[in-house]
């Protein structure tokens, strides 16, 4: 059998923002399926289910281990990683309900992908998502969601003179 030697190399990164985002949203709708057989299909309900998710990962990431007993908290690798995955579906589900574009290099964290949404405001999905890993259940990603919504509601249609706000 001849192996190819494409299949060992790093895969490539994607050219735009959008196919990023695009294979992450597929990689967060396959391991939803597998994990609780759920459909995430970017509706509102979902995000309750991703807050059960997050809430049992949360529990997993900061398990009573000898690590722990040694004062060390989880490896912020594997909370970025879920944070990503986690933090762009939640976005995209924004994004999907409220209008708005993604993209980087924002004043605030030019390194981390962002929601600007249509009144300016900017939003930092996997931020919240790396928080509420981090800290618990006061950093709900459904009570997050609910403000976002309301607010962008709220706000009035024509951007105002200052610009938008930015929130984590």
């Amino acid at each position: 059998m001849k192996l190819n030697k494409r299949s060992f190399r790093k895969q490539k990164r994607p050219e735009t923002i959008e196919l990023l985002v695009e294979q992450y949203i597929a990689a967060a709708r396959d391991a939803a399926l597998k994990w609780r057989s759920a459909l995430f299909d970017n509706s509102p309900v979902t995000i309750l289910v991703l807050e059960e998710m997050l809430e049992e990962l949360y529990g997993e990431l900061h398990k009573k281990s000898l690590k722990r007993s040694l004062g060390l908290g989880p490896n912020e690798v594997d909370i970025a990683q879920w944070a990503n995955l986690w933090g762009i579906y939640l976005g995209e589900t924004l994004r999907q309900q409220l209008g708005g574009k993604w993209i980087t290099g924002h004043e605030e964290a030019p390194n981390l992908l962002a929601v600007e949404l249509p009144d300016g405001t900017v939003i930092f999905p996997t931020a919240r998502v790396f928080r509420r890993l981090s800290d618990g259940a006061s950093q709900s990603v459904a009570s997050y969601y609910d403000m976002i919504v309301s607010d962008a509601r709220e706000a009035p249609e024509e951007e105002t003179e200052s610009g938008g706000d930015a929130t984590e």
